[in-house]
């Protein structure tokens, strides 16, 4: 009786949404220079430097690179990729390329997804369907997004296993909130609080907010107790309300190096690219003029037009450190170096894989989040998904599984100790995996601290991808997903998009054809 009160109520809810509810197709931005050449006039030289050969740079290149320009990519790791590089590791005599770490490429991904058809590299895609989640204190989930909003919330709840008829009108009410979602106004309205406050303010069940709102927090690396409500309410509205199909996503079937980043070397390459790896810069050098950045350290014999500042926000800030010792009367370096000085870096994390010579039960998801069973955030079983890896198991009969283990907060732990620590709670979520007495016949850990943090009471001094004009240094940008963006974005997505806006801006400067870009809408479905 309670689960037929539960579908017929919830169905004369969406009759009345759909009644009332827009669309939330995506937002076409032209360029604002439309009569401009496309390329640089013949005769024409223009130099540009790339610092990071991650998703934000290498989209930054492309888009230089396919135009006329002289481009260069210096990128410190001795591969490309980013926070996305593979790194060849030996284990048991075979090589295998191992992955940063497991990554999602969401359908809101609209920029990569034209980067990733114009690198012709669409078959080394596939699509991943429902979404599992272990929680300790509530009923296993399984979610997946089907139709228009609200009907793929509505076809979420029914089929919950943690949703209760007492928390209909509640749920209609938060439902309601993102319907109306205002990416211009949610920064200044909810920048300055804490997810965990917003939902108290808000009074969003508990159970609601632990299985459907909080595993988006994980992914972004924060601690839940200090990352701003905005953050999560933009995270919500591009990930699962802001398109019909905004939860559907693709993964890699092959490592990341191979995926994407090969390619992508070999098409700037073609253009006449210049790709530098184990390349890093110390800091910038200034013109004259101290207004315009010339070139950079090492290498400070060679002179650019344009710069772009393509790192992750903890490089970005140790380059500024740096070169504000050398310049310190540049009121122009002072500027930016105050604004970054404000910027904190979210908590490291850690990535292991383990090779088994055993497998769990094929009842498991091959993908499973568990935000719940800290430190562990996501489990993969690449064996299940990975061309190379499927290829070992199949011949050995073992298993490659990988565990995501974010806002570490172990200390100091040396890789060959990382399971030692995190084995207790392997054994809550897989107590098969002692039972049955696997053996670890192999190990990779990754270690970071390079995603930023967005806390509270931050969020408007985000800088943008433009800031450094603000500043006065007109021939710099940045690009990156620690930065601010006018549109909904997040992750891989804010990366390479924010790429296009500077490689956007060199192009409006030296008046050739801005690239068009598509982005999610601002607005929730309750806008007509």
């Amino acid at each position: 009786m309670e689960g037929l009160f539960k579908a017929v109520f919830v169905l004369l809810v969406a009759l009345v949404f759909l009644r009332y509810l827009g669309s939330n197709d995506p937002v076409h931005i032209d360029p604002v220079n439309p009569t401009d050449p496309i390329v640089l006039p013949p005769g024409v030289h223009r130099d540009v430097l790339i610092i990071g050969g991650g998703l934000a740079g290498l989209s930054a290149a492309l888009e230089l690179a396919e135009r006329g320009y002289n481009v260069t990519v210096k990128e410190a790791s001795p591969m490309l990729g980013g926070r996305l590089k593979s790194t060849e590791v030996d284990i048991l005599g075979e090589t295998f390329r191992v992955d940063h770490g497991f990554h999602a490429w969401f359908y809101n991904y609209y920029t990569f997804k034209d980067i990733r058809h114009r690198l012709g590299i669409n078959d080394n895609f596939q699509r991943w369907g429902a979404n599992h989640f272990r929680f300790r204190n509530y009923k296993d989930e399984v979610m997946e997004s089907k139709g228009p909003y609200p009907l793929n919330v509505i076809a979420t709840l029914l089929k919950s296993p943690n949703f209760k008829v007492s928390d209909i009108f509640d749920i209609v009410r938060i439902s309601v909130f993102f319907a109306y979602y205002n990416h211009d106004t949610v920064y200044q309205r909810y920048g300055n609080i804490t997810f965990d406050e917003w939902t108290e303010i808000e009074g969003v069940p508990t159970w609601f907010a632990d299985t459907v709102l909080r595993p988006a927090l994980s992914v972004t690396f924060n601690e839940r107790t200090v990352l701003n409500a905005a953050e999560i309410l933009m995270y919500s509205h591009f990930y699962f309300t802001g398109d019909s199909k905004a939860d559907q996503r693709s993964i890699a079937t092959v490592d990341h190096r191979t995926a994407v980043f090969d390619p992508w070397e070999r098409r700037l390459k073609s253009l006449g690219a210049k790709v530098e790896t184990s390349a890093p810069v110390s800091d910038l050098r200034f013109a004259s003029k101290d207004s315009l950045v010339s070139g950079v350290l090492p290498g400070a014999q060679r002179s650019y037009d344009h710069v772009i500042l393509a790192a992750d926000l903890s490089a970005v800030k140790t380059i500024f450190t740096e070169t504000s010792q050398k310049f310190p009367r540049n009121e122009h370096m002072a500027c930016i170096q105050n604004r970054l000085q404000q910027l904190h870096m979210a908590p490291s994390y850690k990535v292991i894989r383990v090779w088994f010579n055993k497998q769990i039960s094929p009842s498991h998801p091959a993908i499973l989040q568990t935000s719940e069973y800290h430190p562990i955030n996501l489990v993969v079983q690449y064996h299940l998904i990975e061309k190379k890896s499927r290829e070992w198991s199949l011949r050995t009969g073992g298993s490659i599984i990988e565990f995501h283990l974010y806002a570490w907060s172990y200390g100091d732990v040396k890789d060959e100790d990382v399971w030692d620590t995190v084995s207790p709670t392997v054994r809550e979520i897989y107590p098969e995996i002692f039972v049955e007495d696997f053996k670890r016949l192999g190990q990779f850990v990754h270690s970071g601290t390079n995603f930023a943090s967005f806390p509270s009471s931050l969020e408007h001094i985000r800088p943008t991808v433009t800031f450094p004009s603000e500043c006065g240094v007109t021939n710099l940008n940045f690009a990156g997903d620690w930065l601010h963006t006018d549109y909904p974005s997040a992750l891989m997505e804010r990366a390479v998009s924010t790429g296009r806006i500077a490689a956007n801006q060199v192009l409006l400067s030296d008046h050739v054809r801005q690239v068009p870009m598509l982005v999610a809408s601002n607005y929730g479905p309750g806008y007509i």
